[in-house]
């Protein structure tokens, strides 16, 4: 008998970046509240037109993640952090973009798979006791 004590914890089977990007748009991925209003997501939309190599570069990025789903409910506006002024308004998108990637990247890389598990989970990670 298996015991769920934390169901936060989604392996996620691997979509391509344009897949997430639909499921986005079309509202069947919901990691947060706003998703599920058809305003939201249309602003997504358009925003992610305008600037399309930055978005496509961010959903690769995230789509990397074997736990994404897990990701995305606990940072629910992670797709949308380049269509929004990110650390400071004079940051040049790029920037961001390569900020952003390297950051998760990091994580990845840096962090092993339990604590990463730790980290989305819904008591975080304790760096420093």
């Amino acid at each position: 008998m298996t015991q769920l004590t934390d169901n936060t914890w989604y392996t996620s089977d691997y979509i391509s970046p344009l897949q997430l990007f639909i499921r986005l748009t079309r509202g069947q991925l919901q990691p947060g509240k706003f998703w599920r209003k058809a305003s939201f997501r249309r602003k997504f939309l358009i925003r992610s037109l305008v600037m399309p190599r930055a978005t496509s570069q961010l959903l690769t990025n995230l789509t990397q993640w074997p736990e994404l789903n897990t990701l995305l409910a606990r940072q629910p506006r992670l797709p949308i952090r380049l269509h929004r002024p990110y650390m400071a308004v004079n940051i040049k998108r790029d920037f961001a973009l390569d900020a952003l990637c390297f950051h998760y990247q990091q994580m990845r890389q840096l962090l092993s798979r339990e604590q990463q598990v730790s980290y989305l989970s819904q008591y975080g990670l304790n760096l420093a006791k």
